[in-house]
């Protein structure tokens, strides 16, 4: 049985969203140090990771479209694309300095669409990588739109788009890390388990979050999660910063909440 994690690490998580292109050093280096954990405690486990694009690409984005506007022109699909890949650029650097052996790929330039549907996308170099024992680490992008000029696929929706191709693994995680340790009641308490057919009534009861985003923030997470348990056997929401919570989610662990199919 080959088994692979695939690990959103969330933008608001390693960034500061409340303010332009501002990094959260030490929670960037704890998520790391986090993956390192993890990756370190599961050696039979491949691992695919994911970063959210945060105060840079959603900034950006933001100030680059109206609310009502759709797609964006080719000077802000290159400005965006340059703020998420700086962003992936830190992360992969602090993922090295844990020792792990991991290697940036742009969903961009694997990844293309017409009007927001995808009409192109190729896997091989993350195969490749994943093959050759590294950890590909993927972002939130904007990909080539034909009719849009550019659309925005947030990291979730790019591992909705990828696993359905990795059909080497027959053992797949799927694990969101962000700053909470999981999906909070009115109570403010981590809500182990949710049934992927009552993800939606959670959803419709989460606030906007903070700062800048342009995808949805928990809510759209949620959302992805309930799906993802169609294509994976587990699907979690856990904290990033807690050095623990990934690896026991790899391992199939109780920790955060699980979404159940």
């Amino acid at each position: 049985m080959s088994a692979l994690a695939l690990i959103k690490i969330g933008g608001g998580l390693i960034t500061d969203k409340e303010k332009p292109l501002a990094v959260r050093e030490t929670m960037m280096r704890a998520a790391a140090r986090s993956l390192a954990n993890a990756i370190r405690a599961n050696p039979s486990v491949s691992f695919l990771i994911g970063n959210g694009a945060g105060s840079f690409g959603h900034f950006i984005a933001s100030q680059n479209r109206a609310p009502d506007a759709v797609g964006f022109d080719a000077d802000h699909v290159a400005e965006i694309h340059a703020s998420v890949v700086k962003l992936n650029a830190i992360f992969v650097d602090h993922l090295i300095e844990e020792g792990v052996p991991a290697v940036s790929v742009s969903p961009a330039e694997h990844i293309s669409c017409n009007d927001a549907v995808v009409t192109h996308q190729s896997t091989d170099s993350l195969l490749a990588l994943l093959s050759a024992k590294k950890v590909p680490v993927i972002f939130g992008d904007i990909l080539r739109d034909e009719v849009r000029g550019g659309t925005i696929f947030s990291t979730e929706s790019l591992f909705e788009i990828i696993i359905p191709s990795l059909t080497s693994f027959d053992d797949i995680s799927v694990i969101y890390a962000g700053n909470t340790e999981g999906i909070l009641d009115g109570a403010g308490t981590v809500i182990p388990e949710i049934r992927a057919r009552d993800a939606q009534a959670y959803a419709s009861n989460m606030t906007s979050p903070l700062g800048f985003d342009v995808t949805g923030g928990m809510r759209h997470k949620l959302e992805s999660a309930a799906r993802m348990t169609r294509l994976a056997k587990r699907v979690y929401i856990v904290s990033g910063s807690d050095p623990s919570a990934i690896t026991k989610a790899t391992a199939g662990e109780a920790v955060g909440t699980r979404i159940l199919s």
